[in-house]
């Protein structure tokens, strides 16, 4: 995932989960703190869930990508008591229909 300003390369997506995300806190009245984008890497991935444990933390994977293949799902199922409550939403970025 690339910074939404920037230009991607073949296999690259733009991050619209940051500026999505924060735009539904928003519209729901909370004030949402973003913490940069995380390289799609178990350890890095826990540590910035570590460190923001207690916010809403927008991320995931393409949806092609199966449950054991999300790093997202396996960093929050590695927390004692974590609990997935939802795991994969449709949505369309772009597609107006």
């Amino acid at each position: 995932m690339i910074p939404v300003d920037s230009t991607p390369e073949p296999g690259q997506v733009r991050d619209i989960n940051t500026y999505t995300l924060s735009a539904f806190c928003r519209q729901s009245g909370t004030d949402p703190h973003q913490h940069g984008l995380c390289k799609d890497n178990f350890s890095n991935l826990r540590e910035m869930v570590t460190w923001a444990l207690n916010l809403p933390t927008p991320c995931g994977c393409q949806v092609e990508a199966r449950r054991d293949k999300d790093l997202t799902v396996q960093v929050l199922e590695s927390f004692d008591d974590a609990e997935v409550l939802v795991h994969g939403i449709s949505i369309s970025p772009g597609n107006r229909q």
